[in-house]
């Protein structure tokens, strides 16, 4: 039980408590896309829950994870100018047709991939010594990348 702090807590109710309006939400509105993220988070919440001992992912992380999951919710479920807040162009950069940037699901999934590669991060700071290496595998990867093109 010493993995469940109050922090830690806070965020798993406050998580919770989103998905369980977001369930209430989507089913009514018959949203199946979202009904199937509903699953999904459960489904990564749980495994959270279930490994927090051995991940020991810090209550900031678990914080912005919970957040990029109700920015998602809200995303596919505020109504915003006859569309939903996806679609909804937060900078408008580049407008060519069908190709927009910088939209509102374009931040919110930048934000996710990034905060995805913090807890990876995270997780082999204290697992492994390749952080230590990261500049060195970030720069094998973008010559990989750039000879492939």
């Amino acid at each position: 039980m010493k993995n469940y702090t109050p922090g830690r807590i806070a965020v798993l109710v406050a998580t919770l408590a989103y998905i369980g309006v977001g369930a209430l939400y989507f089913t009514r509105e018959g949203n199946g896309e979202f009904i199937w993220y509903i699953a999904t988070m459960l489904v990564i919440l749980a495994l959270v829950v279930l490994t927090i001992g051995k991940s020991s992912l810090p209550t900031w992380l678990l914080s912005l994870r919970s957040l990029w999951g109700l920015l998602h919710f809200l995303g596919g479920g505020l109504a915003v100018g006859g569309g939903v807040l996806y679609s909804y162009v937060a900078f408008p950069i580049w407008l060519d047709g069908d190709f927009t940037v910088l939209r509102y699901d374009q931040v919110v999934h930048f934000y996710g991939f990034g905060l995805v590669a913090l807890v990876i991060y995270d997780l082999l700071r204290r697992s492994t010594t390749l952080h230590n290496n990261w500049m060195g595998a970030l720069g094998f990867f973008l010559r990989q990348w750039a000879s492939a093109r």
